[in-house]
Order: C-alpha cells, then structure tokens, then sequence
C-alpha cells in the first residue's frame, strides 16, 4: 500500500513517486536485484512496459492496483506482486447555513452549535476516517489552528470548516470550505403594552 495526500486540487489523483517504494522493496540494498513498476499484471511478468520512474506518476484510478516485478539479474528469476495506491483525499461537502434567532436585547449575536450531526455529515459526505474543525478564517483553518469551540457565539459572519484526515501520519491531508453563520433579529415589540380593554 503506497498512500500521498491529495495535491492543491482535491480529485484523487495526484503524483506518486514510485522510486521511493524502491528501497523499501529491496530492502537488502541488493545490486542484483532490479525493481520495475507496471501497470498490469501481464506486463510484470513479460518485464514489458514499465513505468517511467524518472518522474513521478500520476494515478489513473483512486484507488489503483499496479504491479511491482523484482527480478535478479544474475539468475534472472523473478517475483512480483500487485501494490496499491491510494490517494487520501478529504473532500469537503457544502453546508447548510446556519441560521439562529437574536435575542431581545438584539445585539446581533446568538449561540452557534458547531457539534451538530446534521452539519458535520454535510462536511464529511460520507468519507470515513476524516474530522472536522472550524475556524475563523481561511489562513486558520490552513494552519488548523486556533479552532472554534463547540458552541460559538458569534454574528452573522461566513467561518471555515476544515475536513482532515485522522489517519496516523496523514493528518496534513485536509479541504476546506465555508460555513455562513446567520443571526436573524428577534422581533421589537413596545414595551410596556397598553392594556387590552375587555
């Protein structure tokens, strides 16, 4: 299994370099034995067709199986075996906004439920292994940091969730999006009322 996190543009694909597999795979450091990658199984056993590693490779499929044949040079017996790759690639859904009412006296601000699971399930859509936190601002929630409580209370403003992989060493695979925050006025009503004469 050979995982990256998604580049600046969340889609799945993005590059591999398949060269740094290569001393894991020989780990022996062995100049015998000669490591190639290939895109079907067919293709490592005939050692036809192997991917360039000069560069890296961009997947076609998330995830891909490709194939990786080992062959001694001096004996020219050969192995190989299929690795995946997958790229982790949080993908942040729209949310609904969030709308609260004011309280008399109107000062614009209301108690915002951060925690809620009809929000959290319209950021994460589905995808497993992801969290999410929210921030004030784009640069904030970039750096995942510092991060909104719970319950906010705050004014009709537009605040950034971030959606983060909680996989061990992939943290840093992250997509935000915006939240609108919405308080609407209580209404004004004359006080004292004058008595209603029965």
């Amino acid at each position: 299994l050979f995982q990256v996190c998604d580049d600046i543009t969340p889609d799945g694909f993005t590059l591999f370099d398949l060269e740094s597999q290569t001393p894991s795979i020989n780990f022996q450091n062995n100049p015998d034995l000669t490591v190639t990658y290939h895109l079907t199984e067919a293709d490592a056993e005939a050692s036809s067709n192997p991917i360039d590693t000069a560069t890296p490779y961009t997947n076609i499929a998330n995830p891909q199986i490709i194939w990786v044949r080992v062959e001694n040079t001096l004996t020219t017996c050969y192995r190989f075996f299929e690795m995946e790759l997958n790229v982790i690639s949080p993908i942040a859904g729209t949310p609904t906004p969030l709308v609260e009412c004011d309280e008399v006296p109107n000062d614009d601000l209301a108690d915002f439920d951060l925690s809620d699971p009809i929000l959290l399930g319209e950021i994460i859509n589905g995808q497993t292994d992801m969290a999410v936190t929210f921030h004030l601002d784009q640069a904030e929630a970039d750096a995942g940091t510092p991060v909104l409580p719970n319950t906010y209370n705050g004014t009709t403003q537009t605040i950034v969730a971030r959606l983060q992989s909680t996989l061990p060493g992939f943290e840093d695979c992250y997509d935000t999006i915006v939240l609108d925050l919405i308080v609407n006025a209580a209404p004004a009503i004359t006080d004292p009322i004058d008595p209603y004469p029965l």
